[in-house]
């Protein structure tokens, strides 16, 4: 008789320690419990959302940060590659000069932009704009300003010169005209 007591006595203690759990854990959720508030001074700040990556035929749109030429170039009628390498590193160097060979077999008005990465404030914005996220990146930009091509790697002369040859036959939209 002496076990059936014990658990008449146990599951009023066990009640008693659910009741005090609940009340502990909805004071710290803010369910009527008196704790402040945290100031607003120390209230989570959001990050700012990095811009959705760019696909193929995707506008490209130049802002305030990116590198002048660039924007001349995004505004011209002219096709754009923009390049970032790391001299010194094979896989880049390999692109340079792919690059360099899929150039002097281009024709057509193309600018031509190669950055390195070790030289931050020369190109603005556009890591972010291309959605640039290693070395080598190769990005052709049609005459019409959308996204053709990226490469991501190694890429050779053949191919390059290819995208870059497409990005110079792309049509440009032929602009409205005035009413009279």
């Amino acid at each position: 008789m002496g076990g059936a007591s014990q658990m008449r006595g146990a599951r009023p203690a066990a009640a008693a320690t659910c009741a005090l759990l609940a009340a502990i854990a909805l004071a710290g959720c803010g369910g009527g419990g008196s704790a402040p508030a945290a100031p607003a001074s120390l209230a989570p700040v959001a990050a700012p959302l990095p811009p959705a990556p760019l696909a193929a035929g995707d506008l490209v749109i130049a802002d305030r940060r990116t590198p002048r030429a660039v924007t001349r170039a995004l505004s011209s009628r002219s096709a754009v590659v923009v390049t970032f390498v790391m001299p010194g590193i094979a896989e880049d160097d390999l692109v340079a000069r792919s690059l360099h060979d899929a150039r002097a077999a281009a024709t057509g008005k193309v600018s031509y932009f190669t950055f390195r990465v070790d030289q931050p404030r020369r190109f603005g914005d556009l890591p972010d704009l291309l959605s640039v996220k290693m070395t080598p990146t190769v990005v052709v930009i049609g005459r019409d300003h959308r996204l053709l091509n990226v490469w991501r790697g190694p890429v050779d002369a053949t191919l390059l010169g290819q995208s870059i040859a497409a990005a110079v036959a792309r049509p440009i939209p032929a602009t409205p005209r005035p009413r009279s």
